[in-house]
Parts: C-alpha cells; structure tokens; sequence
C-alpha cells in the first residue's frame, strides 16, 4: 500500500511505502519544530542566573579585597612585634647600664665616706680626684 508523497514536475504523482513503526502501524510524519523565544518563566530564571552570576562576581572581588587587607594588617602585626622586641632590647640594656651606674655610685659614696671627716675643701679635692677633674700641679 503506497501513499502518495510528492508530485513531480510533470504532474505525474509518485507512490512510495509509508513507514512502518515495530507494531506495523505507519509512523505519522512529526511537524517541523518551531523555534521560539524564551518564555516568561525562562527569562525570569535566565534574570535569576545573572543575578547570581552579578553576585559571585562581587563576593569574589570583596573575598580578593578582605585577604589583601588582612595580609597588611598581618604585616604591621609582625612589625610591631619586631619593634616591640627590639624596645625590649633596648630596656634591658638600660636597665643593666643603670644597675651599673648605682652600684659605681655607691662604691663612691663608699670611699667618700672612708675618706673622713676632713675640711671641705680637702673632701672636693679628694672628689676631684676620684672623678678625675683634679687640676694637675695644684
């Protein structure tokens, strides 16, 4: 059984078999597809995805942001502390300097005293010479 699918130029019709599905039935021709826009609900997602794609780029620039800022907050941070370490050098130092200079001032005070109860100008002649200002020759 043919049908009758295209007429040739010359009016003449040309029969050929009509496809067969697995059942035996013919398979009916399906229309051309139709290409349409998309519709309100797919343009509605379409907006959702910009949305989104606007706000993972913004949360990557403020992510990019936050980790340049606390890089230099880390770096003042590991400034302060050397700085802080050296100020504890240095008050050490001048604690120990100082230390120093107490006991060489009671040492003094030591060979004052051991010196007696002389006149007062004898006493700053003697503290002359132990600071070493004595004028020489006098």
């Amino acid at each position: 059984m043919g049908v009758l699918t295209a007429q040739r130029s010359d009016g003449v019709g040309t029969r050929r078999a009509a496809p067969v599905g697995d059942r035996g039935a013919p398979i009916k021709p399906t229309p051309a597809l139709r290409i349409v826009a998309p519709g309100r609900l797919e343009r509605a997602y379409q907006a959702r995805i910009g949305d989104l794609e606007e706000a993972l780029e913004t949360s990557s620039l403020v992510e990019r942001g936050a980790q340049r800022c606390c890089d230099r907050m880390e770096g003042r941070l590991e400034q302060n502390e050397q700085h802080l370490e050296q100020s504890r050098q240095v008050e050490r130092r001048l604690c120990a300097t100082l230390g120093s200079l107490e006991r060489e001032n009671s040492l003094l005070r030591e060979r004052i005293g051991r010196l007696g109860e002389g006149r007062r100008r004898t006493r700053q002649r003697w503290l002359a010479v132990l600071l070493g200002r004595a004028e020489r020759g006098s």
